[in-house]
């Protein structure tokens, strides 16, 4: 049968979630866009949502507030509202906490994130498993005592020839220039000594900067990794030149591993150009700034806030949620 919803009715998100899994049992959701305007200095939008539903299931949208109509409701609301009830939800998606009333479980895909809670990332590390965390804040106790294992370096020899490619032509890139891609690749996949060519005078120096790279050992060339082919990994990146955290970062990014995690002080364009990437990483960092899909940042011991981004008509939209931790809410239940 068909139904109107009335959008203002789905101003709660536990609303919003039960319409959501209704869409996956085969209910369909039709909504009428129609004009924007400004109420408080916010931004809202008129729509309507028609619904072709059971009529079994009428009484129990009724029961949780979701208010029908047999003719079409029109209504202003956020953007967030629509963009939440539309949004993708991934089969995959991990559990990092409750809702404040506790009446659902609040959970997140892994896309790019940012938090400012390192708990946090461990814990999503640990649950995808095969990650690699580069560390630059000298976390490395931390990072062991949860049963992250340390390695020396990325070792090159397990990737691509593709991949070997992608590396070199990107470091080519952001140090010396493109022109000398060929001239590192071959570096790379033949262990030539660079700038040895008498007939190569001229960029020599360009080479030997590169070459001065590797002296830190956070790729290594010729030489496996025992451990990085490990479930959970880190590389300690603690006061090394950027240029080699950007190398390093890089490689992390082009190599197999299902996840990396970042920790670092400040974010800069290269640095996210990198991990961009991928479209699935996470960053560890006080401040939260820049563009990610979530963001999940800790308020207090108790509170968390998480902050979901997405897109609707066009325009940027995000829809905020402050939730209890996993870990809180598990020693609540113990109580």
């Amino acid at each position: 049968m068909i139904k109107y919803i009335d959008p203002k009715s789905l101003s709660k998100k536990f609303r919003r979630r039960i319409l959501r899994a209704l869409k996956e049992m085969g209910v369909i959701l039709s909504i009428k866009t129609y004009e924007r305007k400004i109420i408080n200095g916010k931004e809202v939008v008129e729509v309507s949502i028609k619904a072709e539903i059971p009529k079994e299931v009428t009484k129990v949208l009724k029961k949780h507030g979701i208010k029908l109509s047999n003719k079409e409701v029109k209504a202003f609301v956020s953007p967030v509202i629509i963009w939440d009830l539309i949004r993708e939800v991934r089969d995959e998606e991990i559990p990092i906490g409750t809702s404040i009333d506790g009446n659902y479980v609040v959970s997140i895909p892994i896309c790019r994130i940012c938090t400012n809670d390192y708990l946090n990332a461990c814990y999503l590390g640990l649950v995808m498993k095969d990650t690699l965390w580069i560390d630059t804040i000298n976390l490395s106790r931390e990072l062991e005592e949860i049963g992250f294992i340390e390695i020396e370096g990325i070792p090159l020899k397990l990737f691509s020839r593709g991949k070997i490619e992608d590396f070199a032509r990107s470091l080519a890139k952001k140090t010396i220039g493109e022109r000398y891609v060929t001239d590192i690749l071959d570096f790379l996949l033949k262990k030539e000594e660079l700038g040895a060519d008498e007939e190569l005078p001229l960029y020599s120096r360009e080479i030997t900067s590169i070459k001065d790279l590797f002296k830190w050992r956070t790729i290594l060339i010729d030489e496996l990794e025992k451990d990085f082919s490990k479930d959970n990994v880190f590389i300690d990146l603690v006061d090394v030149p950027k240029t080699v955290l950007w190398m390093t970062l890089l490689a992390g990014v082009l190599s197999d591993k299902k996840l990396i995690i970042l920790s670092i002080n400040y974010l800069d364009k290269e640095i996210i150009d990198i991990l961009s990437m991928r479209k699935e990483f996470i960053v560890f960092c006080r401040d939260c700034l820049g563009k990610f899909d979530v963001k999940i940042i800790k308020k207090s011991d108790d509170e968390y806030l998480l902050q979901r981004y997405g897109w609707f008509e066009g325009k940027r939209v995000v829809m905020k949620e402050r939730f209890i931790p996993l870990f809180r809410a598990i020693e609540r239940v113990k109580k």
